[in-house]
This record gives structure tokens, C-alpha cells and sequence, in this order.
């Protein structure tokens, strides 16, 4: 199975045509399609992506999406924040929004509903034999959580889930800085960047490789 991971989209989604997509049998995205928008905002990204796309959608909203992006999310049934769904023994699940930032943006949480959030969505997996998380919140202290300044702002209680589930993957994204893939234990942690710079991951579950590209 050849999955492409695209986050934090922000309105620009007038790329998402020039995505090469034959041999795409999943697209995962990670949250933020918007900057502080809603329904409608969301509902005009995703139909442009049905639009080129047939294959299964799978979605969590990020931390500059309203609440309600939820909803929609569940209208278009792709949604798997606090849920899961398995795909050819491949279980999908995670968390959207973010820990408290200095933004005050519409979708934070405090970090132990995000902890509850995707032991929810792992429950409803546990039996599938690779596990892929999709946390907008990156995990702490990775190459993927790293500002420009080199610090790590990235979730310990994302991180502390990962160390005691063990999923095969965590896709995130969040830190538009912190482009790189790395590792927590077993878990292959991967953030692209921002697709609203034309970035994207592409994971390939049968020969374990990932691709970070750029349109």
C-alpha cells in the first residue's frame, strides 16, 4: 500500500492538481486545511481533492481549524480523530488540534484528552498488524518537533503514547520547520512540512520507505 500524507494545507490548495496520484491507494491528511476557517472553507478543499482522487481519504483537523471542521470530517466519512479504520490489516487512527499555543488558535486541547483521543483511536485498531497514527501535534523532542531556533515544542504526551503503544507510524505535522523523518523506539516519525509550500510524504507500507518531496 502506497500512502501520501499531505498537513497544514492553509487555504492553499490550488496545487493539489499537480499531485501525481496513479499509484496513490491512500491520502492522509493531518490537519490545518484552513487558517481559522470553518465548514465551508474545508468542504471546497475536499471537494477539489475528490474531484482528482478515488481512492480512501482519511482526515484529522489541526489547531487553526474550527471545532466544527470536525463535523465535516465526519459528514465526508473520513474522519479518524478519537477513531480508526483498517485498510488491508493497516489500522488508521489519531488526534487532531494542537496543545495550548501562543496563538490562541480555535483548536487546542488540553494534552491528556489528547492522550485519551488516541488511546480511543488505537483501541478501535489494536488488532490490525501495522498501526499508523495521525497526530497533528507532533511528538516531543524529534527532528520533526524542532522550531527554527533548534528548540522542541512538540507534544509529551504525544510522545508518551508513542512510547507506550508502539504504532508503526506517527504522520504529523503542526511545525512547518520541522521537515525530516525520525525515530521513537520502533515508531517512524515522519512530518513533510506544510503542503501550503507544495510539501508532501509519501509512505510506502510494503517496502518500508518514505519519500519527503516538494511539487
Amino acid at each position: 500500500m502506497k500512502i501520501m500524507f499531505i498537513t497544514d494545507i492553509h487555504n492553499n490548495y490550488k496545487d493539489i492538481e499537480k499531485l501525481l496520484l496513479n499509484n496513490i491507494d491512500v491520502i492522509i491528511i493531518g490537519g490545518d486545511f484552513t487558517i481559522r476557517g470553518g465548514r465551508d472553507d474545508v468542504k471546497k478543499i475536499l471537494d477539489n481533492i475528490i474531484k482528482i482522487f478515488k481512492g480512501k481519504i482519511l482526515a484529522v483537523p489541526g489547531n487553526m481549524d474550527k471545532k466544527e471542521v470536525l463535523d465535516v470530517l465526519i459528514d465526508y466519512n473520513i474522519n479518524i480523530e478519537c477513531s480508526g479504520v483498517i485498510i488491508e490489516d493497516i489500522g488508521f487512527f489519531g488526534c487532531g488540534g494542537s496543545e495550548k499555543t501562543p496563538f490562541d488558535t480555535p483548536n487546542e486541547k488540553d494534552s491528556n484528552d489528547i492522550y485519551r483521543c488516541l488511546v480511543t483511536g488505537y483501541n478501535s485498531i489494536k488488532e490490525a498488524g501495522i498501526k499508523v497514527m495521525v497526530s497533528h501535534n507532533p511528538p516531543f523532542n524529534t527532528k520533526c518537533d524542532k522550531v527554527l531556533s533548534g528548540n522542541s515544542v512538540g507534544s509529551k504526551k504525544v510522545r508518551e503514547f508513542i512510547e507506550n503503544y508502539l504504532p508503526d507510524y506517527c504522520l504529523t505535522g503542526h511545525i512547518h520547520e520541522g521537515i525530516a523523518s525520525d525515530i521513537i523506539g520502533k515508531t517512524v516519525v515522519v512530518n513533510p512540512g506544510p503542503f501550503q509550500n507544495g510539501r508532501f510524504a509519501i509512505i510506502d507500507i510494503k517496502t518500508a520507505q518514505i519519500f519527503l518531496n516538494k511539487l
